[in-house]
């Protein structure tokens, strides 16, 4: 229930975000995404979602690591 709610909170971030810095902006996009199949998988529909979810993590964590890259310490 939880992902399924975070997940339409991030796109306005993604919105606020996208005309500074377009890398900043895919990640809570990226996030989005992956839980909106987590929570769509939590639903049942079957092992081909748990994949893409996954497939969708790994994107999420080199995303990260790009946002990372752009912090300016």
């Amino acid at each position: 229930m939880f992902v399924r709610a975070v997940a339409p909170l991030a796109v306005p971030l993604f919105v606020a975000v996208l005309p500074g810095e377009p890398l900043s902006g895919a990640l809570p996009l990226v996030g989005a995404g992956r839980f909106a199949l987590t929570g769509a998988y939590g639903a049942g529909p079957g092992p081909a979602v748990r994949t893409a979810a996954g497939r969708l993590g790994l994107l999420a964590a080199f995303a990260l690591y790009g946002g990372f890259a752009l912090l300016q310490l």
